[in-house]
């Protein structure tokens, strides 16, 4: 997916990811044929990804300039890749552990959208020079639980959740968007902007925090509790007629076997 100058990695990545779930759908449905082509893409795409736009002295993917050579901008967006399986787990696990170098993504307010040691790099956000953005955290978040790093998503959410709710605090709303070095809204971000950042007090919360997450088609939750004080979930809506509570007691400690409680 190119514009000429660049090929841009997000977009080949989301295309994968996108492809992926419409291959599951035509299975679904038995339209075979119609399916083919994006098995393709998926065939395609991610071997071009995997030999062309992975830096094995960064261990980090990049954007690939025409010429052939590698853009030097880390950005959050490589990160679609846990959504795909372009890359082999021993890149996988390198590309993850930016996530936690305090040197470029693990900033006061995570994850921030610019690594910090970009020169172009913000401390108030200014949008995508560093800003923190609850779609593209929660892409992060919910990649790395389907890939297995379900501490790392742990962390980073609670982090996100808790410099939200402090500015939540301060200024009685949402915000488009957040500074990755200060518990405030990003430069110039809109207020009320529960468009996304809705995500935070209910998605990132049940998923992130609590590790609550359930599945339509197998008709199961996972529940991966990490928490050691009392939470839960009252009236959560699973298909079309089932309203659950969901209860975990306090844990003195994390060792401790969770005593759960479900009607």
């Amino acid at each position: 997916y190119s514009n000429g100058h660049m090929i841009w990695l997000d977009a080949c990545l989301q295309q994968i990811f996108m492809a992926n779930i419409l291959l599951k759908m035509g299975f679904y449905l038995e339209r075979w044929q119609e399916i083919e082509e994006f098995e393709d893409d998926v065939k395609s795409l991610s071997a071009y990804i995997s030999k062309n736009m992975w830096s094995s002295k960064d261990h980090f993917l990049y954007d690939q300039y025409a010429d052939g050579s590698l853009s030097k901008t880390q950005g959050i967006y490589a990160y679609w890749a846990l959504h795909t399986d372009v890359l082999p787990k021993d890149r996988l696990d390198s590309l993850v552990s930016h996530l936690e170098d305090t040197l470029t993504f693990n900033r006061p307010h995570r994850i921030a959208s610019l690594a910090a040691n970009n020169p172009k790099y913000k401390a108030n956000g200014r949008y995508w020079v560093g800003g923190v953005w609850a779609p593209a955290d929660y892409m992060v978040i919910s990649g790395l639980v389907d890939k297995g790093y379900n501490k790392l998503a742990f962390d980073i959410a609670r982090n996100h959740y808790n410099n939200v709710f402090e500015v939540y605090k301060k200024t009685g709303t949402f915000w488009e968007y957040y500074a990755p070095e200060a518990t405030t809204p990003g430069l110039l971000a809109r207020p009320e902007f529960i468009g996304w950042t809705g995500l935070v007090p209910i998605s990132i919360l049940f998923e992130g925090i609590f590790g609550i997450r359930s599945s339509i088609q197998t008709n199961t939750i996972n529940w991966d509790v990490r928490l050691t004080e009392e939470h839960g979930i009252e009236r959560y809506p699973i298909g079309k007629d089932g309203i659950l509570s969901l209860q975990c007691a306090a844990r003195n400690n994390e060792k401790q076997k969770p005593s759960i409680t479900i009607q």
